[in-house]
């Protein structure tokens, strides 16, 4: 699958006793790929005069890379999982995991 933000590479899954598990590995293309850019914090504490304005920084910083995550996620389709993370394996390269619970999938309780 390609769109105009995100290519998928490769993708499988397997199940064990209680998860299937999906992983996939994709490519963040032009302006997705500034948007992770943008969640990443090059400054450290030394920049900031004060504790408040490091902090500031820092929670600015996680909420956009929540933001990005929550899209990414979204545009895979993978918001019902139960469990899901993105890592960067290389530049625009990124590693996708998500999990679902077989009960849940199933329509059971938990």
């Amino acid at each position: 699958m390609k769109n105009k933000e995100i290519e998928i590479i490769a993708q499988g899954e397997f199940l064990d006793e209680e998860y299937r598990v999906r992983t996939l590995v994709i490519r963040l293309l032009g302006a997705l790929r500034q948007e992770e850019l943008d969640t990443h914090e090059w400054n450290d504490r030394v920049c900031y005069e004060t504790k408040e304005e490091w902090t500031e920084y820092h929670e600015a910083k996680q909420s956009l890379k929540k933001q990005f995550e929550e899209k990414v996620r979204d545009l895979l389709g993978l918001n019902d999982s139960a469990s899901f993370v993105l890592s960067n394996s290389i530049s625009e390269i990124f590693t996708v995991v998500a999990m679902y619970s077989i009960e849940n999938q199933f329509g059971e309780e938990n």
